[in-house]
């Protein structure tokens, strides 16, 4: 038998986000007086893994009542999660990596008023099954009815760990499991579908490329993918060809699909170093775009080294005070999620010999941060 952990979320359909049709419901205060409830993404696939978060107090799990030699470990691998809210089974997370302390990163496109998210869990995305909501009806019991060790209590997470639930429940939630495992996989976006081309159209390529721009605008991403899918296979033109996967990359990031979208930024660089000077004239920019739109999916991912070395070459190349200034500020971020405070204190010195206005909040909440590191440093030396 695997080992088993259940964790109590707030009630919601399908966990993918926020929506009129979709609101966290039984969560606790928080979510009662702000709406808002952080497993709220618990089954979206970001970059082909499910990122899980219950409310916990403090920032440490005892994984020793996980597995009892695990005093020193940070994280225990192939772990079953499983989900509950009013107590019924929601869904589950197979050969998961539960962490002892808490988890974080950034991503803006989850919802625009929360970049930062964090996570107890974390499963591949073929590894996470969701129960239809009408469907949910394996309940877990409450400690305080049938006793301590017998069920969930008060706490937001139950090992499961007593002799009681070893000989008597689990069995039946392994049983339960595998129903469940057979009927109710979390979808999740394919290669095969992201790699799906138009089938035939009666438009020019012109009006397919205005139709996938429009749909790209409106959010309907699989649509236009469709569309720049068969633009770079379909355009004599190869400034048309660099450009079609330059969107295509585009789509792919906003579908948190971060490897496939890197993939076909790299391909853009690739391509566009290929074109010819006319043709380069007309893509003034994409290389630049796509050097910024790399570092901020490989800051996304953690990818600190990557990010900085792609927003540095742009701060190099890009003459646009603004964008040049911007990309200085993500450097600075990168450092400071980093923890480089070396190479922070020259960003800032180069942001100084700018004399720009740009991100002066944002640059003066660093050097607060960076001072407050620094004197923190010196009483320990």
């Amino acid at each position: 038998m695997s080992k088993i952990v259940f964790c109590n979320i707030a009630g919601m359909k399908y966990y993918r986000g926020i929506t009129d049709e979709d609101k966290p419901s039984k969560g606790g205060k928080y979510v009662k007086e702000t709406g808002m409830a952080y497993e709220c993404y618990n089954f979206q696939p970001c970059n082909h893994f499910c990122y899980g978060y219950f409310q916990h107090v403090g920032r440490q799990l005892d994984l020793q009542r996980v597995e009892s030699n695990s005093k020193t470990i940070k994280v225990l691998h192939n772990i079953t999660v499983i989900w509950v809210a009013s107590r019924k089974i929601v869904g589950l997370y197979d050969n998961a990596d539960l962490f002892r302390y808490l988890q974080s990163f950034s991503e803006p496109l989850f919802d625009e008023n929360h970049v930062d998210w964090e996570y107890w869990a974390k499963a591949r995305e073929e590894d996470v099954y969701l129960i239809p909501f009408e469907e949910r009806n394996f309940e877990v019991p409450s400690a305080s009815r049938i006793g301590t060790g017998k069920g969930m209590g008060q706490a937001p997470i139950w090992y499961a760990d007593t002799e009681w639930a070893r000989t008597t429940f689990l069995p039946q939630v392994e049983e339960y499991l595998t129903l469940v495992r057979e009927k109710y996989p979390n979808p999740y976006l394919t290669a095969r579908r992201i790699n799906q081309k138009i089938h035939s159209s009666d438009l020019s390529n012109s009006e397919l490329w205005t139709k996938a721009d429009e749909l790209l605008e409106s959010g309907q991403n699989l649509s236009a993918l469709e569309i720049y899918n068969h633009l770079v296979f379909n355009s004599n033109d190869p400034y048309e060809s660099c450009l079609a996967r330059y969107k295509r990359g585009i789509v792919l990031e906003k579908l948190l699909m971060y490897d496939e979208a890197i993939g076909s930024y790299k391909r853009t660089l690739y391509e566009y170093d290929q074109l010819d000077e006319e043709s380069k004239s007309k893509a003034t920019g994409m290389d630049l775009n796509c050097y910024d739109k790399l570092a901020r999916v490989y800051f996304v991912m953690q990818e600190y080294t990557l990010a900085y070395s792609l927003w540095k070459k742009l701060f190099y190349k890009e003459s646009d005070i603004p964008r040049k200034t911007e990309a200085l500020y993500n450097m600075m971020r990168v450092c400071k999620s980093a923890e480089a405070w070396d190479n922070l204190k020259e960003l800032l010195e180069a942001y100084e010999d700018l004399q720009t206005d740009n991100f002066a909040d944002e640059v003066e909440r660093i050097k607060k941060i960076l001072k407050a590191k620094l004197e923190s440093f010196s009483k320990k030396q």
